[in-house]
């Protein structure tokens, strides 16, 4: 057979999980000479791909890209794609994780890698990845939970390598600024004290941070203070009004209005959500 799977992991459906990440599966994969991958209809969920040794090739519907070693693809449910071993190598080697949840974009565009099909020099990612991997075939659908967290932290580290290989000298301080945003997310945050920790005037800094970010710094402050709401609600220890004030909302008619416009629901109706699910 052109293709082997030493192993691959399906995990149950969590309607719990499905709001926010829900890992679908995981597996590797080794793939010897031709091989052809066809989802032109579209796929029902996110699919990442790490390759590991050799290369392949991806048809997107406007582009198509390539992987080496240590890159890492993102193909998203729709459109529709086609992948296959690049004829010029011969094989194909790789890790692929499936996920879906609503917050899957979000995430993927506050680690400024929203628009990116294809990132190479990602091994720092790698650990990570694993991790997952040996978590997921450890302890199944008991690790559900551990492991939407870890794939959240895989997104993270490879918007990292990202950022560390894209040479923009605005990289050198955008970890410092998320560090520093997460740690005082229950606080007023004035975009004046970014700037001023990041060493630019608050202009550069507002237009040098959507450059690099795709997003303005109030919106990335927003959203992540709805993400860590999210998990806040979803640990049920918290009221609505505790949860915001512990991502910085002091009046509870403000974190609702700001929570209702990134998720489109209020809350209260996501807590019930959540609860019934």
């Amino acid at each position: 057979m052109p293709i082997e799977m030493p192993y691959n992991a399906h995990l149950s459906p969590r309607q719990d999980l499905e709001e926010i990440l829900e890992l679908v599966s995981i597996g590797r994969y080794h793939i010897r000479g031709s091989y052809v991958g066809d989802r032109s209809d579209g796929w029902p969920v996110h699919h990442f791909m790490y390759t590991l040794a050799g290369g392949a090739v991806a048809e997107l519907h406007d582009q198509t890209i390539y992987a080496k070693p240590h890159t890492w693809w993102y193909l998203p449910p729709m459109p529709g794609h086609i992948y296959r071993t690049d004829p010029e190598v011969g094989y194909w080697e790789g890790l692929w994780i499936e996920c879906r949840g609503q917050q899957i974009e979000h995430l993927l565009e506050i680690a400024g890698i929203a628009e990116q099909r294809s990132i190479a020099d990602v091994q720092d990612a790698l650990p990570a990845i694993e991790a997952l991997h040996q978590l997921v075939q450890r302890e199944g659908d008991q690790a559900a939970l551990e492991a939407a967290s870890l794939l959240m932290r895989v997104i993270a580290l490879v918007g990292r390598c990202h950022r560390d290989v894209s040479r923009d000298p605005f990289t050198i301080v955008v970890d410092k600024i998320q560090n520093w945003v997460d740690q005082h997310i229950d606080q007023t945050i004035d975009i004046e004290e970014l700037a001023q920790i990041a060493g630019f005037s608050t202009f550069h800094f507002l237009r040098v941070f959507k450059q690099h970010m795709s997003i303005t710094p109030g919106a990335y402050i927003v959203a992540r203070r709805i993400l860590r709401a999210k998990t806040l609600l979803h640990q049920g220890q918290l009221n609505v009004s505790e949860v915001g004030r512990a991502v910085g909302y002091d009046r509870v008619q403000n974190f609702s209005a700001a929570f209702k416009r990134e998720t489109g629901m209020s809350p209260r109706r996501y807590l019930k959500s959540l609860m019934q699910a």
